[in-house]
């Protein structure tokens, strides 16, 4: 494929060669047999809570209620008619890389293809989307109690001062989503929400911002359960009584990268913790834009950098997580809802934002298209550009145009330099 492609485009722009890569499998992914249970939350469709404590690990959980490389050069124009992704193992050098471990749960399992296809396929977003250079490890463990849709659990957590955090991210602020929360995270020894000197990092967000900690050999950074009958495998399957696993698994590695509360686990009219926060809950505010700590059923919190403008609202309920969202009612299915909704498919967006908030870095001069859609997009995960030609306006020189899976007859003119990256899945352009 790639000799039949580059022999077409020599005939159009001699000396161009375009190389081929793909994350249908994320770089590194291997199998373990199956690992030790820690401290488990296990939820039942219903939302009802069943705590069993084995180990004094931390957990976390969701309810319910291919990546092509191809680089173009600046001399001149290019009118791309027609490439086919070909299959070959990549990874970005300056990128987050989430390496899947699969249990022997899930390569025994009949339809293991499908499923770590999908898993991959999640994971490639973030590898896209984030340009951290470090590795984070993830055991994938098909659920064999079936009461949970989805949960997960890390094996330690790192405790930095919170003046050390704040440092960390003021040397890693790349966004202007990075400079808000700055902002409104003020100097000085102790947290501005409980005034604790002390934050709680996962182990992958502690390496991400210098910090060491490194779980012991043979271990993950994180565990993920995935209760596969409850779950439509690949983005073909629509049942709408079952899960998304694309959805579900992006859930899922959202916590394992950092992303849960010190208000979790705690009952409803609980005192909240005087102790040491994780980096959302600097994020909680009230409907006045004052800070919001608190596990009262009747309060509303929202993710906000400033207080001010409002992102989306948390979740107050004790049967699901403080760090997810509200998604009682009518409400819009988000990634990271603390009630899933069978039959949807949400998309990563706000949640994208908090991570990069907490301390990920996004990957700068990208952009997003996913070819077709309606509304012709601004260019991010969630509201891609809907043709190639937005896409190659829209990204900065030297930048990385992210294409979702799909095909599309356009033809293009490509005059300055950039990469396209077909990320999930193969991407065609061109008749």
């Amino acid at each position: 494929q790639t000799k039949t492609v580059n022999d077409e485009i020599a005939s159009k722009a001699p000396g161009l060669a375009i190389r081929f890569a793909d994350h249908s499998r994320a770089p590194g992914s291997h199998h373990w047999e199956d690992g030790e249970l820690g401290r488990q939350r296990q939820w039942n469709s219903d939302g009802a809570s069943i705590l069993a404590a084995r180990h004094n690990l931390n957990e976390s959980h969701a309810t319910s209620p291919s990546e092509s490389r191809k680089t173009s050069s600046a001399r001149r124009p290019i009118l791309l008619l027609c490439v086919v992704s070909a299959f070959a193992a990549y990874s970005p050098v300056y990128a987050l890389t989430i390496v899947p471990v699969f249990d022997s749960s899930i390569t025994n399992d009949p339809r293991h293809a499908t499923i770590e296809a999908t898993i991959n396929a999640a994971i490639a977003v973030y590898n896209a989307d984030f340009s951290d250079s470090v590795s984070v490890s993830i055991l994938f463990v098909k659920d064999l109690i079936n009461t949970t849709i989805g949960r997960n659990q890390i094996p330690f957590e790192a405790l930095p001062s919170y003046s050390d955090y704040r440092a960390a991210l003021l040397s890693h602020e790349t966004s202007a989503d990075d400079a808000a929360a700055l902002a409104h995270l003020p100097t000085g020894p102790n947290n501005p929400v409980n005034d604790n000197p002390a934050i709680h990092l996962s182990p992958a967000l502690a390496r991400a911002l210098g910090f060491g900690a490194d779980p012991d050999p043979n271990q993950p950074d994180g565990t993920v359960w995935l209760n596969t009958s409850a779950l439509n495998l690949s983005v073909t399957d629509t049942d709408p009584n079952l899960y998304s696993l694309f959805y579900i698994v992006s859930h899922e590695i959202d916590e394992v990268l950092g992303w849960y509360s010190s208000l979790n686990g705690l009952t409803n009219g609980a005192p909240a913790p005087a102790g040491p926060l994780t980096p959302p809950d600097l994020f909680r505010y009230d409907e006045n834009g004052l800070r919001s700590f608190t596990t009262a059923l009747d309060a509303t919190s929202y993710f906000s950098f400033d207080g001010m403008t409002r992102l989306v609202r948390f979740n107050q309920e004790d049967g699901g997580d403080f760090n997810d969202w509200y998604s009682r009612g009518s409400h819009t299915p988000r990634v990271q809802d603390a009630f899933l909704s069978p039959g949807t498919t949400p998309e990563l967006g706000v949640e994208l934002r908090m991570l990069d908030a907490i301390g990920y870095s996004r990957s700068p001069g990208s952009v997003w298209v996913a070819y077709g859609g309606s509304d012709p997009g601004v260019g991010t995960y969630a509201l891609p550009y809907n043709t190639l030609a937005r896409g190659t306006n829209g990204v900065p020189v030297g930048g990385t145009i992210l294409i979702k899976p799909g095909s599309t007859p356009e033809t293009i003119t490509i005059s300055k330099p950039l990469i396209l990256m077909a990320v999930g899945g193969s991407a065609t352009i061109g008749r």
